[in-house]
């Protein structure tokens, strides 16, 4: 089935509002124009999507719920990307309602879906516009404080010819403080993920997405983030397995005092590509960013950091700090890292860098002397190594990822510490 008669099936089952399926139209049209990303473009060289040029995918949605879910207090969502039905009860200060309900009642956060760095999202985003067939769009008010964690657990097919297509949109006004927990779990389809988040001035928004995929499982993910005055986001990435991922997060540093601070932690068990794509913008002066990510490759693993700093001619005063530090487990892993720098102001500060690893050797000495076993004196250096990242969190969610590292890294790569 090609993607066409795809859309039309999708169309036949459930017609929809006239603005959403004029919008699905606008977007199919351009996706056809300029098809799939190919190795020849720069951005995606290693990252291959050409089979699924032929693919007879379908579209879909969850087909079945996936109740494993993140055990923390808050607002929680089981969210089906193809119609979403929300709970009755919101924390004070926040707006959530859905693209269907959105259109129908002309919501102002309608008007702010797609602005965030519009067309920036590319042919990806254009195929996930084409086949979302409903969006979450929330609103925290200025001002607001928002306590506990607002959690959506995107809901994904287990069929391996479904296209679902989880689309994503976060206001945090003025003044405002809430922390977003994104978590997709792949459970063997192909997930086309968009996620805007505009921090207006001076909101503080603490962004976590967990991907955690199973074997067979295809993710892109798209995440673009509008930062104002003196406003901060702060990300937390946690890519975990599958036979392909593919991050991208694009960052638009948009007026003084605005800073932002990505850290990511992937992990490519046997036979898994992970790719994580960051760009950040510095656009305005006296604009401050920290990147720091993390990567293990296991046995025929993958991984590919590409790291994007942009200074732009008037961006003087800014500072940058961006690392990547890998490891790998075997000799068939394999980590491309390519930490970049454009500068185009004179007045700033700014670094990057990039390891490539294998484990302290003397380190592993010292915990043997203290009677470890090998495989557990390992597993303790990896853990510390991966968890890095995420210290800077809550720490009861903290305290979920690093649980949830941990066994991953237990289940998965075993075969690698011997």
């Amino acid at each position: 089935m090609s993607l066409q008669e795809a859309h039309a099936a999708m169309r036949a089952r459930e017609p929809l509002p006239a603005a959403l399926a004029a919008r699905q139209d606008t977007a199919l049209t351009r996706f056809l124009a300029a098809g799939f990303p190919s190795l020849s473009d720069e951005d995606w060289r290693y990252t291959n999507l050409r089979p699924f040029k032929d693919a007879a995918l379908v579209a879909a949605n969850a087909g079945s719920h996936y109740a494993d879910s993140i055990e923390l207090g808050g607002w929680r969502i089981d969210a089906d990307p193809a119609r979403l039905e929300l709970p009755a009860e919101l924390p004070q200060g926040v707006t959530a309602i859905s693209l269907r309900q959105a259109i129908e009642r002309d919501h102002p956060l309608l008007a702010r879906l797609g602005t965030v760095s519009p067309g920036a999202a590319g042919r990806m985003g254009d195929l996930n516009a084409a086949f979302a067939g409903d969006a979450l769009l929330i609103g925290v008010a200025d001002g607001a404080r928002i306590d506990q964690p607002l959690i959506i657990d995107w809901q994904l097919s287990a069929e391996s010819d479904a296209l679902v297509s989880p689309r994503l949109l976060l206001v945090a006004g003025a003044r405002s403080e809430v922390t977003l927990v994104e978590r997709r779990v792949g459970r063997g389809s192909f997930c086309n993920a968009v996620t805007e988040v505009i921090a207006e001035d001076g909101a503080q928004v603490r962004y976590v997405e967990v991907s955690r995929e199973r074997a067979q499982s295809h993710t892109v993910a798209r995440i673009d983030i509008d930062v104002a005055r003196d406003a901060r986001f702060d990300a937390f990435s946690l890519a975990l397995g599958g036979t392909l991922t593919r991050n991208d997060v694009h960052v638009r540093l948009a007026e003084p005092g605005a800073s932002v601070a990505l850290h990511g932690t992937f992990v490519a068990g046997p036979g898994s590509h992970i790719d994580n794509h960051t760009t950040i913008d510095h656009v305005s002066p006296d604009t401050h960013s920290v990147e720091n990510y993390r990567g293990i490759i296991g046995r025929a693993g993958h991984g590919v950091f590409n790291g994007k700093v942009i200074v732009r001619k008037d961006a003087q005063r800014i500072t940058s700090a961006q690392s990547n530090d890998n490891l790998l487990l075997d000799d068939s892993a394999e980590i491309d890292t390519k930490p970049e720098l454009q500068i185009y102001a004179d007045d700033v500060r700014c670094s990057h860098g990039a390891t490539i690893g294998r484990l302290d050797e003397q380190a592993l000495f010292y915990l043997r002397s203290r009677g470890l076993d090998p495989s557990t004196a390992q597993r303790l250096l990896l853990d510390a190594f991966a968890a890095a990242t995420l210290g800077a969190l809550a720490p009861n969610l903290r305290e979920v990822l690093v649980a949830t590292l941990t066994a991953f890294l237990s289940d998965q790569l075993s075969e690698n510490l011997t």
